[in-house]
């Protein structure tokens, strides 16, 4: 064996083979056109610079003994055995680097630099370097060798955010300090598919552009880890579920950082941005935050009732996976001043758990299950789901819909609302589902419908998926032309989506309910319905329209100004022309489904203004004339069943435009009336006659112009029409606004 040392550049065009030690007191540099194997020991004080393709690995040592920053460079990947680091000021890789035997962190930092380390041995034991790694959020560590053999994986504090990490089949690795494992748009995943020991020092970071993942794992992941979940800043309802199992976590101490207020004088916000007050009936014994009403932040799913609960179970004695899942009402961090009630700015925070991580296939009996009973799943796993094999492979449940909690729907109070989704069918569409999806995301919780007397939830590891791009934003086709129908209030020149249904078609389908459709689920707050036979529904499955199908709506809200959205997917396919029939108006807008229709009304203290107001009627070509929906309005069945399928027709109608009137006077419309005289009457209502206008109708179409008294004021009123008999001849409500 030959010790020489060469105090120059080596730019070999040959081969180099190093059997015994060599030191290079500057640049390295392995040609393009070489041939190198280091099969004893290379001591370098400059770069390694590798232009190689097929670098070999050899079996020898290359020992990094600078005294200024050194790289791993070239214009291909450099291989090495055994590395022997020993540099204060570090060693960075430009280049993904493979070490495959052992590595010596004696002092300084590998710098990971953005790129990719496969490592196939092990960290020498002799050395504890506890900033041996320093990595960036687009680094990534692939360990294919016995890692865990060795010393435990070291990360510097200041470089401890990784990309991925995937332990390969085979393989065994432990970690020694803090690993985080980077959110954002391009979201790292961890995937053991061989062993892997997070020794509690693994975190799964969250932020508002995207949450990092446990990917499919054939093997283990041992010992606890940290699952963040970002929530943005906006104080709503939210479906949470629990990825890992800690028998031992309570929920005081995993979602409110452990601390809870005594009164709204003391404020607890141990980790600024992290965890969130829950409120209960302000017994501080039990871990509520003191606050300024007695209303529950938490709930929990009883499935006895088919209900969430009223309460909030106790923080401070309750295990996190006692439950299946949870409804959390977020207001933000800890630092939000609870003493300001619904006043205060809501801000974002990052909800977190510790535990040993879900992995492997994952099974859920449910007990005591009723036919048509509600059960609340939560995503067992560090990673969003695709949950279309698991509607099928699970038993006892209906495998063609499911529910879950859009945060961002408005609202009154803006605290969220269900969205259903149904044979291919989503709604309401929104900004967060604007097109039909199957992905629950990592903590996200949803609802299943059983359809027999038992049920059992499986999911696997295949059913993993790393659609995680954007909040709620998933994509993909509709499975059968239908027609929406959202329920929004004005803001800013746009409109807030606040519930919605949807209707879809198929020759397959009933025009009876059944198992097809999805049932309503009640918001907090504002609410719109299908109603067939009596049953309220989110999403109805019914035979392609045919002349006059109706379709009924049903609608509890407040009294401020709201809009019905209207729209259709695949309308070519419908072969039908559509009416929006306000019966408390007594008025039709045709639709146009290849388009959105915005109409817009506002409720008043009369039900009637919004309860069972509106309808949608179909109708088609007969002898090249189209069906006249407006001769029907007032035959439209008036009570909450909706156990018509189709409309009777009768002679003649009424309406009047603006409707709200803005001004003092409006245009009376009489269509398809025989010629008289009629008296228009004006009741309030409470059924005082408050003045009639006499209406001279000469022929079967026209426009009167009817000015009010002064002494009106603005309100809800009802209009007759008597004809000559003193007969009623039409009603129509009538709405002055507010001048």
């Amino acid at each position: 064996m030959v010790n020489f040392t060469v105090d120059a550049q080596v730019n070999n065009t040959g081969a180099l083979y190093i059997a015994g030690n060599a030191g290079m007191y500057t640049d390295f540099t392995n040609a393009a056109s070489s041939s190198y194997q280091n099969d004893g020991n290379l001591y370098i004080t400059g770069d390694f610079i590798n232009n190689q393709p097929s670098m070999a690995e050899g079996t020898g040592t290359t020992q990094f003994t600078g005294t200024s920053l050194q790289k791993i460079r070239g214009v291909q990947s450099s291989v090495f055995h055994h590395v022997y680091l020993n540099n204060v000021n570090g060693v960075q890789m430009q280049r993904n680097t493979t070490m495959g035997g052992t590595i010596s962190t004696v002092a300084g930092s590998l710098y990971f630099n953005g790129y990719a380390l496969t490592m196939g041995g092990k960290i020498n034991t002799a050395y504890t370097n506890t900033s041996a790694f320093n990595v960036t959020s687009s680094s990534d560590l692939n360990i294919t060798g016995p890692a865990g053999t060795g010393n435990p994986l070291y990360f510097a504090p200041s470089g401890n955010t990784l990309h991925n990490l995937t332990i390969t089949s085979g393989a065994t690795g432990m970690l020694g300090n803090a690993l985080n494992i980077t959110a954002g748009s391009a979201f790292g995943t961890v995937t053991s598919d061989g062993t892997f020991n997070a020794n509690n020092f693994l975190t799964i970071k969250s932020d508002a552009n995207g949450t990092a993942r446990i990917a499919q794992s054939s093997g283990t992941i041992t010992n606890f880890v940290t699952v963040e979940r970002y929530i943005p800043p906006r104080r709503a309802w939210r479906f949470m579920s629990v990825p890992v199992v800690n028998d031992t976590l309570h929920i005081r101490t995993a979602w409110q950082e452990g601390v809870n207020n005594p009164s709204l004088s003391v404020r607890y916000d141990p980790h600024p941005g992290y965890g969130t007050h829950i409120t209960g009936d302000n017994n501080t014994s039990n871990g509520f935050d003191y606050n300024t009403t007695y209303n529950a932040s938490l709930k929990v799913w009883v499935q006895a009732t088919n209900s969430w609960s009223s309460y909030a179970p106790s923080t401070l004695y309750t295990l996190i996976n006692d439950y299946n899942g949870y409804c959390l009402f977020v207001r933000g961090s800890r630092a939000v001043d609870l003493s300001q009630a619904t006043n205060a700015i809501p801000d974002a925070t990052i909800l977190r758990v510790t535990g040993n991580i879900n992995n492997g296939s994952w099974a859920k009996p449910y007990a005591g299950v009723k036919l048509n009973d509600l059960l609340l799943v939560g995503n067992p796993y560090a990673s969003s789901i695709d949950i279309a094999s698991m509607l099928n492979a699970s038993s006892g449940i209906y495998s063609n819909k499911f529910w879950v909690w859009d945060p961002a729907l408005s609202g009154s109070y803006g605290v969220g609302g269900y969205v259903v989704y149904n044979n291919g069918i989503m709604a309401p569409l929104t900004q967060n589902y604007p097109a039909p999806t199957t992905i629950i995301q990592a903590e996200q919780a949803f609802l299943v419908q059983s359809n027999n007397v038992g049920a059992t939830i499986n999911l696997k590891q295949a059913d993993k998926t790393s659609s995680e791009t954007g909040i709620f934003a998933r994509n993909s086709a509709p499975a059968h032309p239908a027609v929406y129908v959202n329920l929004v209030v004005p803001s800013n020149n746009s409109f807030v989506v606040e519930d919605g249904v949807a209707t879809g078609f198929g020759n397959r389908f009933s025009a009876n309910v059944d198992t097809d459709d999805a049932m309503k689920l009640w918001n907090f707050y504002e609410n719109i319905a299908l109603i067939r036979n009596g049953t309220p529904l989110s999403i109805e499955m019914r035979p392609m329209p045919v002349i006059t199908d109706t379709l009924f709506y049903k609608m509890y809200l407040r009294q401020q100004p709201y809009a019905l959205q209207v729209f259709a997917q695949d309308a070519e396919k419908i072969k039908t022309k559509a009416w929006l029939v306000d019966k408390y108006l007594h008025t039709e807008t045709a639709l146009d489904l290849y388009d959105t229709t915005i109409y817009n009304f506002t409720p008043n203290p009369d039900t009637n203004s919004y309860r069972n107001r509106f309808m949608i009627v179909f109708r088609i070509k007969l002898n090249g004339d189209p069906v006249p929906v407006s001769k029907s309005v007032d035959q439209l069945n008036p009570d909450e069943t909706g156990s018509a399928n189709s409309i009777a027709s009768s002679t003649g109608y009424i309406t009047v435009y603006p409707n709200p009137v803005t001004g003092k006077s409006f245009i009376l419309n009489l269509n398809d009336l025989p010629a008289g005289n009629y008296n228009l009457n004006f009741y309030s209502l409470k059924g005082a006659l408050l003045f009639t206008k006499q209406v001279d109708h000469k022929k079967t179409n026209s426009n009167y112009t009817i000015n009010l008294p002064s002494n009106i004021s603005a309100g809800a009123f009802t209009l007759q029409l008597v004809n000559k008999t003193g007969t009623i001849t039409k009603s129509i409500s009538l709405i002055i606004a507010r001048q």
